[in-house]
């Protein structure tokens, strides 16, 4: 049975919403190609990680406040630098700035997955050999 417990779901469900989030981005928002690949690079990688992070102590029902409060701590300062470190009184378009805003959110979606992989991934009990 496939599930996205196993690798390649995961995979093949973060290379779908990567390209869909780049060529969205590239279509309707702007015309820079390279924001919009990077873009969806990291919110198809970040995807990906958070659906192999699920079951483990990263994942949302576990750990209680410990994790909690780091996790809101991290989402809200990840919402200031993407809603008020972009604002209006930079003179971007707007469009810019809601796809660099995209970009500040997709990665640090992306880069909590990643640090948390190497934290799961350096206690053997926790991690699931790098798959």
């Amino acid at each position: 049975m496939v599930t996205l417990s196993s690798p390649g779901p995961r995979r093949l469900v973060g290379v779908v919403v990567g390209l869909a989030v780049a060529v969205g981005l590239h279509e309707l928002l702007v015309a820079d190609l390279a924001l919009a690949v990077v873009t969806g690079g990291c919110w198809g990688g970040g995807v990906a990680l958070t659906l192999r992070h699920l079951d483990s102590p990263m994942g949302a029902s576990s750990g209680g406040w410990s994790v909690a409060r780091w996790s809101g701590a991290f989402a809200g300062t990840l919402t200031l630098a993407a809603t008020l470190g972009i604002s209006p009184s930079l003179h971007v378009p707007s469009d810019l700035r809601f796809a660099i805003s995209l970009l500040v959110v997709g990665f640090g979606v992306l880069a909590f997955n990643l640090g948390g992989a190497m934290v799961l991934d350096a206690t053997p009990e926790a991690g699931d050999g790098g798959a």
